[in-house]
């Protein structure tokens, strides 16, 4: 998706097989993965990029806590504990916010 830059997504994520040689649309056979999916898109599909971007680097996310500010530079951690444990809080409240 990178391609897109700071324009809107116009057309479906795409993957390749290489066994196959072919360019695909996949396709979610996950029914959480689906719902998870179709709830972040219903919510932020018309979020520009540079909203995008806030909304990552927020306070007291996994991009706050590694940033330097006076270097510059963010401290990747080893462990993607941190950012895993983030996002799965976040995304069981925004699908409990159904219930």
């Amino acid at each position: 998706m990178k391609c897109y830059g700071d324009t809107p997504i116009t057309k479906p994520a795409m993957d390749y097989d290489s066994d196959e040689n072919k360019v695909y649309i996949p396709i979610i056979q996950d029914k959480c993965v689906k719902e998870i999916l179709e709830k972040v898109w219903g919510i932020y599909k018309s979020f520009s990029a540079w909203s995008l971007r806030n909304l990552t680097h927020k306070t007291g996310s996994p991009w706050d806590s590694s940033f330097e500010r006076k270097s510059m530079f963010i401290d990747i951690p080893e462990e993607e504990e941190e950012v895993k444990e983030y996002y799965t809080k976040y995304i069981t409240a925004l699908l409990d916010e159904d219930d």
